[in-house]
């Protein structure tokens, strides 16, 4: 029998500008983010990768999403 473990931390950090075609409103986004949408998509695409081999789960430790007025891309 094989065992393991691997904890990561997942940070993504989005940059997009509010007139893109196509973007959901943000209010929906950020239920999306906010509201674990988001960690269930997560967990859907390791799944689909491991989870034959390894059971996924994930402890979201925060979670925001908010709109700036210009400013710098890297913020």
């Amino acid at each position: 029998m094989i065992k393991g473990k691997y904890v990561a931390t997942i940070e993504l950090n989005f940059n997009v500008d509010e007139s893109t075609d196509g973007l959901l409103p943000f209010e929906t986004l950020k239920a999306k983010v906010t509201c674990g949408e988001l960690d269930k998509a997560i967990v859907a695409v390791i799944s689909d990768e491991f989870g034959g081999l390894c059971s996924v789960g994930l402890n979201k430790q925060y979670a925001d999403l908010y709109l700036v007025d210009g400013g710098n891309d890297n913020d």
